[in-house]
Order: structure tokens, then sequence, then C-alpha cells
């Protein structure tokens, strides 16, 4: 049997400390955002990961000298992806959604990352730790300076009901009139249908038509869309989420 590659006490206590520097600072500026998951929660991440590492491959070393044959079977391999499937169940704790938005998936990101900090940190890759940090880094302060210069899509779903009552334009009597109007409004606001659905209750005589708008961020193109279809004729409601 091989006798194990004890590490120095100097040893062990750098990479715990480069663990709790590397992901402490990866923590910082997901607390200074406000998140759940903050300096303390990447800290023990990544310390953690560390210490599973670093106790994987002295157990490995201890055993490395048992075939494929022998009873017990080594590998600090099968270690390092426990860590990311178990990491992985602690990120979609802190990932919440809500009817308009998503959040957290930056922050389990973050987490996943730190865990794999520490796995390199635990086997000693040191310059691999910094250098991956450094890019995280980059990515988390300076990119998202870049974002504001970024202007994706977004996509609303808008929903009109009408009524038919006497006296309405001829053009805007039925379903072909009502949404000629909704394209035109939307058009007019620089709005895209990409597709709609059209629901009639013959009973009460309405006429619904959900629209899936898609539009640049613009906190106004909402009220303005609602405001406009509210002041028409015939319309009861609408709704724009």
């Amino acid at each position: 049997m091989n006798t194990a590659t004890v590490l120095s006490s100097h040893e062990l206590l750098f990479r715990l400390f480069l663990a709790v520097a590397l992901s402490g600072l990866i923590g910082l500026e997901r607390q200074f955002h406000g998140r759940a998951a903050g300096l303390r929660t990447h800290i023990l991440v990544c310390l953690g990961s560390t210490i599973i590492m670093i106790a994987s491959m002295q157990i490995y070393e201890r055993y490395a000298d048992f075939t494929s044959n022998s009873v017990i079977r080594v590998d600090p391999g099968r270690i390092a992806a426990s860590i990311v499937t178990g990491i992985g169940f602690l990120g979609a704790g802190v990932i919440l959604r809500s009817e308009q938005t998503v959040r957290g998936l930056t922050t389990a990101a973050c987490i996943w990352f730190v865990a794999g900090v520490g796995i390199v940190i635990g086997i000693g890759l040191y310059v691999l730790a910094f250098e991956a940090s450094a890019l995280a880094l980059f990515t988390l302060f300076v990119l998202k300076l870049a974002e504001r210069y970024i202007h994706p899509d977004y996509y609303k779903r808008l929903s009109i009901t009408a009524t038919r009552q006497p006296g309405l334009p001829p053009d805007f009597v039925g379903t072909k009139g009502l949404l000629e109007n909704a394209r035109a409004i939307c058009q007019r606001h620089k709005a895209v249908i990409k597709d709609y659905e059209i629901l009639e209750n013959v009973a009460q005589n309405l006429i619904t038509i959900a629209l899936n708008v898609k539009f640049k961020r613009d906190d106004e193109i909402g009220r303005a869309l609602v405001e406009e279809f509210t002041r028409m004729e015939g319309v009861r409601y609408v709704r724009w989420k």
C-alpha cells in the first residue's frame, strides 16, 4: 500500500484561506445586490468543496495500490461529480419565479461556480482558481455595466375584451375589425404582435383577443397601449401582463 502524501498544515491552511478569499469576493458582489445567498453562503459552499476534495485526494493516495479487481475502489473524480450534483439542489433553492420575472439565476450560477473553485483549490490548482475567479468577477462587475447598452426583446400578453353594441362603426363589429384596430395601435407604439388567440362568448356577446406582443424595454409602452385600447368604444376591459 502506498504511503499517502500528507499535506503540511501550512499547505492546508493556504488552501482553506484561498477558498475563503476567492469565494468571499464572489459572495460580496451578491451581498451588495441584496441576494439571499451572499457572502457567508458562498464562502461555506466553496470551503466545503475544498475540504471534500482534499479528503478525497488523500483517500485516493491511501488506496492507490488497489486495482480494479480489489474490493475497495477509489475514484476522486466521483466525489467531485457528487459535489456538483449536490450544489444543483442548493442553486435551485435560490431561483424565484413570479408571473413576470425570474430571479436568482445569476446567484445560482455563482454558487455552482464557487463549488467548482473549491474543487480546483482542493486539488491544488491555484493558478486556475485565481484565473477563473478573476474572470467571474469581470463577468459580474464589468459585463453588468455593459448590459445597460444591450436592449433585448421583451414579451407580454395583451388581452382586449370588447362587446358588440348598437351604434358601433361597421368595421369594429366582429373579430376582424377588433384585430385590425389592435394591429394598428401596436404598430404605432412599435410593438409587434407575434401571435394571437381569439375567444368568443356568444351568451354575453363578448369578443376577447389575446395578443402575444414583442417590444423593446419601455415602461410607458404598456400604459400607453392599455390607455388607448380602454378609450376605444365597445372595449370592456384590457389586461397587460
